[in-house]
């Protein structure tokens, strides 16, 4: 074997409280785009979770609707949104 291509990450509670305080919740994200009345809102920048039942679509979407009604894009690597 030539190389090994890991990710990585610092491993400590600092590090945890910045992913944890740094981002939005799903919920949240909903408020703000309600009361922004908008009508179609683009998930993205998502906090890796390392789990793959955390990180199907259906979760955020079903996550952001219980405070958001209009339309639920989820965004992925170069994903273009026609305007």
């Amino acid at each position: 074997m030539e190389a090994i291509i890991e990710k990585t990450y610092p491993g400590n509670e600092a590090f945890r409280s910045h992913i944890i305080e740094g981002h939005t919740t799903m919920s949240e994200v909903g408020e703000i785009a309600s009361q922004a009345k908008v009508k179609t809102l683009v998930l993205n920048h998502f906090v890796p979770t390392g789990s793959p039942l955390l990180d199907k679509e259906e979760i955020w979407q079903n996550g952001v609707r219980k405070t958001f009604n209009g339309q639920i894009i989820v965004g992925t690597d170069l994903l273009r949104i026609p305007l």
